[in-house]
């Protein structure tokens, strides 16, 4: 493995927490720690203004936190707001971190490295798991299921029921589905609507057809 994908998982987790892109922690990172593992678990050689600038972490995740809460600060609010790798870089050069301002003009060193090694790529949005699957409608043919947000803001199922008990005929149902971030939806009412017309919140009508 290269150092870039090494220290791949910790600049990501420096840029959700930041703002700056991966691609320029990556190349900061690369001129200040000297190789992965980073020289005294230090990636962006940050100084410890209560030890007299003495730059050792007992690990790689407390350096990684000194790097996050230096960049916090409002020297580096321009890095911060700065749109794109080459602004990005061009303001950090601009800042105060490192006395080279990381090449001449500030910041090309950075935008540099970045452009040889292809460090943008690392700039997409992390993969986002996909959502939990519905839970099991009872006693509903999928083939029939309709999703619908109604005007009172919530999300419904309409299905196309089998039937039950003595009423083997077909039978509308109505589904509320509460959706939680992270959390499988959950069914909260259940509306057999036999005459397939239901009126849902603020005169919103819908027609499933089984």
């Amino acid at each position: 493995m290269s150092y870039y994908t090494d220290a791949l998982p910790w600049a990501r987790q420096a840029s959700a927490q930041t703002g700056v892109l991966t691609s320029v922690i990556l190349a900061q990172w690369d001129v200040e720690g000297q190789g992965w593992p980073p020289a005294f678990n230090n990636p962006g050689d940050v100084g410890d203004p209560n030890n007299a600038g003495q730059t050792s972490y007992a690990s790689i995740q407390a350096g990684v936190d000194a790097y996050v809460e230096t960049m916090m600060l409002s020297y580096y609010s321009g890095v911060r707001s700065a749109v794109g790798y080459v602004a990005q870089s061009q303001a950090l050069g601009r800042s105060p971190w490192a006395a080279s301002h990381y090449g001449n003009p500030p910041g090309s060193d950075l935008i540099s490295i970045i452009q040889t090694y292809s460090l943008t790529q690392y700039d997409g949005a992390t993969p986002v798991p996909p959502p939990a699957p519905l839970p099991p409608l009872p006693d509903a043919k999928e083939e029939s299921m309709q999703l619908i947000e109604a005007s009172d803001g919530k999300l419904y199922v309409a299905a196309a029921s089998a039937g039950t008990g003595n009423a083997p005929e077909d039978n509308l149902l109505l589904f509320q589905l509460t959706l939680n971030p992270g959390a499988a939806p959950k069914i909260n009412t259940v509306t057999d609507v036999t005459a397939g017309i239901q009126a849902i919140a603020g005169g919103a009508t819908y027609r499933v057809q089984p």
